[in-house]
Order: C-alpha cells, then structure tokens, then sequence
C-alpha cells in the first residue's frame, strides 16, 4: 500500500474507534437520537426516548465495530497479499467501510431480541409490509441498479486488462474488487432487509410502532448505503479505465472520445440522482408510506392504522 492508502486506513480506524467510545459518554446516545428524530420528522414521546436512544446506541455501536473490522481486513489483504500498489487502494478501502458498517448494522438489527411484558396489549398491524415500505424506490432499486452496474463495469475492466499495464493492471485488480465488494454487500442486504422486515413487532402502542418503523427503516437505510455507494465508486473509476483502455485498443481520439463521453453521461446521472435523493428526503419514506396521517410535531399517529390485539 502506498502513503495514501496507509493515511485513509489510520483514520478510519481512528474513526470508528472514537464512535465507539463516544457511544459511552453521557449525552451523546441523546444527541443522535435528536438528530434521527429531526431527520425524520416525528416527534419522539418521553416514554419512548429510553428505548429509542438504546436502539440508536446499539446500531452505532454494531456499525463502528463492523467496519473497524473490515478496514483492518482490507488492510490485511493488501498488505499480505503480492497485489501491485494502486492509486485506488485507499478507495477499496472506504469501500470496505461501508460494508463493516451495513454488515455491523445488520447483524445487530436482525439478532435483537423483542418482547412485551406478559399480558401487555398488543397493536396489530392492518396489512403485510414490505422492504419497498421501509426505504424510498430511489434506495431500494437504485442499490440494485448500481451494483448491478458495477459487476458489469468490473467485468468489462477485467476483459480490457490486455491493454493494461504497470499501475494501470493495479488499478484494474482494485476495480474489480470494487465490484465484487459491491454485489456481495447487495446480497446481504438482500439478506438482512427480509430478515429485519420479517420480525415481530411486540408494541402496545401506534407511536411505538410507528417509531419502531423508523427505526428499521434507519437501519435499512444504512445497510443500502453500502452497495448504493461503493457501486457509484466502481462505475465512476471503473469508466475511467474503460476510457483509457479504449482509447488504446482503438489507438484513436474517437474511440477514447466516446468512452469519456459515455463517462460523463454516467456522471450527470449520478449527481440527478444524489440531488433528487437530497430533494425527496428519503429518511420520511416510511412514514410517508406506513403512517400518512401522522402528526410530524406531536408523533400522534392516527390510532386507526392499527388495530390493538
């Protein structure tokens, strides 16, 4: 690894680390949770500010852990391993990141325990949900599009590898593993998404089950981030190399023209998105989906969209 590389792994490990530990100071489970509760734009009871700001702590936790891990295993890899040093290292590394904190957050979410007290009135939800309840079409499919995207950018970086060489080949085995890292954090999303949406929801209120939703689907929405970003990472740098290598087996300025053409449509799509995405505030998707008649001031949830067991 170069300079770069080693720089961007020490502060990320510094990072988490220092989110884990903050997780034990008095206050800041609190702060976190006033942010989420701004962010999604419900007001969060009294009687809930325990068990929210736990769950909150909870996730932090799990997900500073999990990329701690990955980080370190990166780093190992690359360390370890005979692979040429690339201008990209540090990149795969972020990716990796992302991925500790999605398989972090997943894990916790789909392991947590959850129980009523005997005899404690239930509320009944009136209709099945789903994961598309839980996070905004633009996540959900634009997750799967991108990685998608990504494995057929990787495949077509390893099939113009000939033309590569010297940094250029390292950049290649990086991109590739970019891809790679961007369908399996897909998978597991897959994975994870059902099994969180799947569990029981022991509630004896409609605010607690409304806060209940927008706790998974804050959870989900960190475990998307990672396919969702780290496929943007291989399509941006993954078409670069395809310009390059284009250009050189075309040995022409038309045919690099193009593959930088066909890059910066890429691009513009990219930065729609990102700014559709900012636009749309896809953290109130499902409130917007599962309780429309909230009130976003008092989180009184209209009483009618559940039925008490």
């Amino acid at each position: 690894m170069d300079g770069t590389a080693w720089f961007i792994s020490i502060v990320l490990a510094v990072g988490f680390v220092v989110v884990f530990a903050a997780t034990f100071v008095p206050g800041s489970g609190r702060r976190s949770t006033q942010r989420l509760v701004r962010s999604i734009g419900i007001g969060l009871p009294p009687q809930l500010e325990a068990e929210v700001e736990a769950r909150v702590i909870l996730r932090q936790r799990a997900g500073s852990i999990g990329a701690a891990i990955a980080v370190a295993a990166a780093v190992a890899f690359f360390v370890l391993s005979s692979a040429a040093p690339s201008q990209l290292t540090g990149l795969l590394i972020v990716g990796a990141a992302f991925a500790g904190i999605a398989i972090g957050a997943g894990v916790s979410a789909a392991t947590a325990s959850a129980a009523t007290a005997p005899g404690e009135a239930r509320v009944a939800r009136l209709r099945a949900v789903s994961v598309r309840d839980y996070l905004a079409p633009l996540e959900l499919l634009g997750a799967r599009v991108v990685a998608g995207l990504a494995v057929v950018t990787a495949i077509a970086v390893i099939a113009l590898t000939p033309f590569a060489d010297g940094d250029d080949a390292a950049n290649v085995v990086v991109i590739t593993a970019l891809g790679v890292t961007a369908g399996v954090s897909l998978a597991l999303f897959e994975l994870f998404s059902r099994r969180i949406v799947d569990r029981p929801q022991p509630v004896g209120t409609p605010v607690e089950l409304a806060w209940d939703d927008a706790l998974r689907s804050s959870t989900l929405r960190d475990i998307v981030t990672a396919p969702l970003l780290i496929g943007v990472y291989t399509v941006m740098y993954g078409f670069i190399e395809i310009s390059d290598r284009v250009g050189v087996a075309s040995d022409s300025f038309v045919g690099f023209a193009v593959a930088a053409g066909v890059f910066m449509l890429v691009l513009a799509a990219l930065l729609i998105l990102a700014i559709v995405s900012i636009v749309s505030r896809p953290q109130r998707h499902v409130i917007r989906r599962l309780w429309p008649d909230v009130d976003v001031d008092g989180a009184r949830p209209d009483a009618s969209a559940g039925a008490t067991a």
